[in-house]
């Protein structure tokens, strides 16, 4: 990976990722496995069989990162600027994804409802990122995207967290998983 040219940045953050959803999933950590397999139709084992090998490889690659930060290589090399029918694409991806998300029904809007300044600020900066990668990817700042996607990616295991697997099984639609 020290060779690949993604830059310490980007590895961290998917060590990040992947340690800390892989863990929460893997463990069934307040339902998380069930709520995967319930959103995306598969089963609790598969779920939590994937997320453990999330969870045993992310540290490795969480302690790439970090020594390639300690080198000196934040980010990898500059990004070309993207063409505009790709980037009139991508900010429609964004604008249906932040719909999906603040909907009435949408994991974000059921956070906010849920009340306190934990969950509201996690909903808040998990649409934000959204924006922040996508203004990154289309201005070639890959330090933006990078930040971005950490910090969301870190809001949405807060969202994971502090999810309430009692209120979930109560949901309309949130029927029972294989």
């Amino acid at each position: 990976m020290a060779g690949s040219g993604t830059g310490g940045l980007f590895t961290l953050a998917w060590g990040v990722f992947a340690t800390g959803l892989g863990t929460i999933v893997a463990t069934d950590f307040r339902g998380a496995a069930h709520a995967a397999a319930r959103s995306r139709g598969t089963s609790v084992r598969f779920q939590r069989v994937v997320a453990a090998v999330f969870a045993l490889v992310g540290p490795v690659v969480l302690v790439v990162g970090v020594r390639e930060l300690m080198r000196g290589k934040a980010v990898g090399g500059d990004m070309p600027r993207l063409p505009v029918p790709f980037l009139l694409f991508r900010a429609f991806a964004v604008a249906v994804a932040l719909w999906t998300m603040w909907r009435p029904g949408g994991w974000v809007r059921r956070a906010w409802a849920a009340g306190g300044v934990l969950r509201q600020g996690a909903a808040a900066v998990t649409a934000l990122t959204w924006i922040g990668f996508a203004l990154g990817l289309g201005f070639g700042q890959q330090i933006v995207m990078l930040v971005s996607w950490l910090l969301g990616g870190a809001a949405g295991l807060i969202l994971l967290l502090l999810e309430d697997p009692a209120e979930e099984r109560g949901r309309p639609g949130a029927g029972p998983t294989r």
